[in-house]
C-alpha cells in the first residue's frame, strides 16, 4: 500500500541544522493571540483603531457588536464602534479579494462564477483580477517572480479579453 504523507530525507537532516547561528542573539518571540487586542481595549471608534485588529478576529467583533444587547445602542460611541468594525472588515476582505478570485480560477472556477460570487460583472471582476495578477508577476521576491508569467498566461487564454473589455462600457 501507498505511504501518504511521510517524511522524506534523513530523520536528522533538519533537526541537526541550526536554525539560528549560536553567535547570534535571540530576542523571544512574543506571538499575540488573535482577538488579544480588542480584548485589552475599549470597542474601536475609528477605522484606524479596527485595522489594527487581526483581520480574523473582526468578524467576531463586528459579530458579538450586532448582536450584543447593549442599553447603549443610541450612543454615537456605539455606532461608531459599528462603522469602524465594518470599513475595517471591508477593507481586509477587498484586499484580498483579488487572491481568492485567482484561487478560484486556478481551482477551474469560470469568470461568470467569479463574477457572481463578487456581486460584480465579468468585466469588474476581470479587472480586479487582472491588475493584482499582473503587479504579482512583476514582483521579484527573493529572485523569482511572486507569480510566474505561464500561470498568468494559462488563467488568461481561459478568458476572451476582447469580449470582457468591449462589454465593460
Amino acid at each position: 500500500m501507498e505511504q501518504i504523507n511521510q517524511p522524506r530525507g534523513a530523520a536528522d537532516e533538519i533537526t541537526n541544522r541550526p536554525l539560528i547561528p549560536a553567535d547570534q542573539p535571540v530576542a523571544p518571540i512574543e506571538i499575540p493571540r488573535p482577538g488579544a487586542e480588542a480584548a485589552a481595549s475599549r470597542p474601536p471608534l475609528t477605522f484606524e483603531e479596527a485595522e489594527a485588529h487581526s483581520p480574523f478576529a473582526l468578524l467576531g467583533e463586528l459579530r458579538d457588536h450586532a448582536t450584543s444587547l447593549r442599553i447603549e445602542r443610541d450612543s454615537a460611541g456605539f455606532h461608531l464602534t459599528e462603522l469602524a468594525l465594518s470599513a475595517a472588515v471591508v477593507a481586509w476582505w477587498s484586499r484580498w479579494q483579488p487572491l481568492t478570485m485567482h484561487r478560484a480560477f486556478l481551482a477551474g472556477a469560470s469568470l461568470a462564477d467569479v463574477a457572481a460570487a463578487t456581486g460584480s460583472d465579468e468585466a469588474g471582476a476581470y479587472a480586479r483580477w487582472s491588475a493584482w495578477a499582473e503587479s504579482q508577476a512583476q514582483l521579484v521576491i527573493g529572485g523569482r517572480a511572486a507569480m510566474a508569467p505561464d500561470e498568468l498566461a494559462a488563467i488568461r487564454a481561459r478568458f476572451n479579453t476582447d469580449d470582457i473589455l468591449n462589454h465593460a462600457d
